[in-house]
Order: C-alpha cells, then sequence, then structure tokens
C-alpha cells in the first residue's frame, strides 16, 4: 500500500493512543514506500543516517504475521532498561495498529467496488431480463398465427390435404407449439426475475388439481406408452392454483421427457400439519449425485440433453415453489429414476 496518508492521521489526534504513547519523544517510523514523524521529531536530529550528538535511538522493527514491514524508531537522550521492555511492547501494538487500519481500509475500499459492480451488474441484469421479455412477446404474436393456420390448414377448412401435406403440417405445428412452450417459460423466469408476478390464492380440491394437470401430460405419456399412477387422499387447499398446476405439469414433463418407452410416473400427494406434500416419481434414467444441486440452475441440463429444452423448466418450479413460500427437493439414483417433492403451506398467507 503506497497511499500511507492515513498513517499519518493516526498521529494528529491528541486523543490518539500513538500521541500519548510516543507524547515528549521525537522519532519516526520507516516504512519501504516512505517514513511518519512523530510529533517531537526534528530533521536535524537524524540526518544521513547520523544522530544529533548526545541523543541515543532505540529500534524496533514492526511485523505483522512474521513478516516486517516497517521499522520504529524513538530518540531520547537516555534510555532506562525498562524504557526498553516498554518500546518492545508498544512496537508490537503500534504493529498490530497499523496493520488492522491498512487491513480496514483495503476492505472499504473493495466493499465500495464490490457494491459499484453490484448496482452496475442490477442494472445490466434488469436491462437484459426487459429486452428478453419483450423479445419473447413479440415473438408470441407471430407464433400463435404459424400454429392456427396450419391448425386450420389440418383440419382442412379451406380444402383437402394429402397424407405428405398433413405430415409437414403436424410437423409445422408441432414444432411451433414446442418453441411456444420455451418463449413461454423464458417469459415466466423474466417476471419471476423482474418480481412482477402476482399471487392469487383460491380454495382448491387436490384431486382437481391433478386430474387437471394429469390430462394434459396424458398425451405425451401415450407416444412413449408411459402408465401414471395417482396416490393420495383428497384435501382442499388455499394456494395459487395456476402457479401450482404449472410446477406440477413442468415435474410431469421433466419427467416424461426422461423416461424410457413403458415406464411408469406416480404423483403422490397428503398433507402433514400445516403443509401439502406434492411428489413425482418416475423410473426414469435419474440423475447423478454430483448434478443433484445443479439441476435447478438456470439453463442447466444433465448427462442426457433434451432437444426444444430451454434448461428452465426445474428453474421454473424451484422459484414458483419459493413464490409459494415452500420448498423443492429431489431424490434420484441413476437408472433408477427420480423423485421431485415439493412441500408448500395448505393456506397461502
Amino acid at each position: 500500500m503506497k497511499d500511507f496518508n492515513h498513517l499519518n492521521k493516526l498521529f494528529e489526534n491528541s486523543d490518539n493512543v500513538y500521541e500519548k504513547i510516543f507524547n515528549n519523544i521525537s522519532g519516526l517510523i520507516n516504512f519501504e514506500y516512505g517514513c511518519i514523524n512523530f510529533k517531537n521529531h526534528k530533521d536535524s536530529e537524524y540526518t544521513y543516517g547520523k544522530l544529533k550528538k548526545g541523543l541515543k535511538c532505540l529500534k524496533e522493527n514492526l511485523s505483522y504475521k512474521n513478516t516486517v514491514f516497517g521499522e520504529i524508531q524513538i530518540y531520547s537522550k537516555e534510555f532506562t532498561k525498562k524504557d526498553e521492555e516498554i518500546f518492545k511492547t508498544i512496537s508490537f501494538i503500534a504493529s498490530n495498529l497499523i496493520k488492522d487500519k491498512e487491513i480496514t481500509e483495503i476492505m472499504n475500499l473493495q466493499v465500495e467496488s464490490l457494491q459499484k459492480g453490484y448496482k452496475d451488474l442490477k442494472k445490466s441484469d434488469e436491462a437484459k431480463t426487459l429486452f428478453i421479455s419483450h423479445v419473447s412477446h413479440e415473438l408470441r404474436t407471430p407464433l400463435n398465427s404459424i400454429i392456427g393456420f396450419s391448425d386450420i390448414l389440418l383440419n382442412e377448412f379451406v380444402g383437402t390435404l394429402n397424407d405428405k401435406q398433413k405430415e409437414y403440417l403436424e410437423d409445422i405445428k408441432n414444432s411451433g407449439l414446442n418453441l411456444l412452450g420455451m418463449i413461454n417459460e423464458i417469459l415466466d423466469i423474466s417476471k419471476i426475475e423482474s418480481g412482477t408476478m402476482n399471487i392469487t390464492a383460491k380454495d382448491f380440491q387436490i384431486s382437481q388439481l391433478i386430474n387437471e394437470t394429469q390430462n394434459y401430460i396424458l398425451p405425451l405419456c401415450k407416444n412413449k406408452n408411459i402408465k401414471i399412477e395417482c396416490k393420495f387422499k383428497d384435501f382442499e387447499l388455499h394456494n395459487d392454483y395456476s402457479k401450482l398446476q404449472q410446477i406440477l405439469l413442468n415435474l410431469l414433463s421433466n419427467s416424461v421427457k426422461f423416461t424410457p418407452i413403458n415406464g411408469i410416473i406416480t404423483i403422490k400427494a397428503s398433507k402433514i400439519k400445516d403443509s401439502a406434500i406434492l411428489s413425482v416419481i418416475d423410473t426414469g434414467i435419474g440423475i447423478s449425485k454430483k448434478n443433484q444441486n445443479k439441476i435447478f440452475d438456470k439453463f442447466f441440463q444433465a448427462e442426457h440433453n433434451v432437444p426444444n429444452s430451454t434448461g428452465l423448466g426445474l428453474t421454473i418450479v424451484k422459484e414458483l415453489t419459493k413464490l409459494l413460500n415452500g420448498t423443492v427437493s429431489v431424490e434420484s439414483e441413476l437408472k433408477k429414476g427420480s423423485e421431485f417433492t415439493i412441500r408448500i403451506p395448505l393456506n397461502y398467507l
């Protein structure tokens, strides 16, 4: 640290410990980057390495954690044995106080730098979120048109189609739906990060939530001959139905992606005291131990990448569960399957 002005200030205050220690004594502190004179030090007392006639000098190294960073010298006509012992103790105290001051200043500078960096990063992140949200929203309009018109053509409202034309239109529609789903996920995470996603709590039965959500996922299950089993006793909640449905739908979609043909997905629900416990269990490929703490991170995809995936599904599950004052956890074993469990309050407050 080449700036040692703060050390000079230690000697300017008459109430300072240094002033009390070195009162009526001349001397200086040498550092590799300069020196500090005591209040009573005179240039004539120590010139070109020589002391003024009649003066004696005591010297002690200033060190911190076995590292010497300077030297303290005091001048007087006489020094007793007791003075020398006291001076050694004073030098030790001075070493620690000087380094404490330097470390504090360095930390303050680092904190200021981090705070400025955080503010700049926050502004940049807000601008990025706003841009993504705007672009994603604008993309939905043409995509909805593509999906809508392809649906009209597939239903042959404007003329008959041959098999090859129907096949191509199905591909267009499915690709459009996949892309729309990805855009919706990006919009959702943008809303969550910007704090603009609201909670609307209402009363509903857990059976309603499970049955309706299950119906959405059944077409995907049929393509892989995956069986869905439900195990629960009905109970009532007062929470955000649409958010909870999105959480369950994301978990089920994730299970379908990673469960092989003829697999089984189980939905469990129960209430314990003031909480609702909802689990999705599959017989899929599983998640390695090293990735179980990463799967809820944005854009993370485990060992097996899935096409048409943003890597945001489980991130949204985590963030929405947090919004509902709940928690999410996972237990998994490779080649045996995974169990995702969310715990939310029965009554959202």
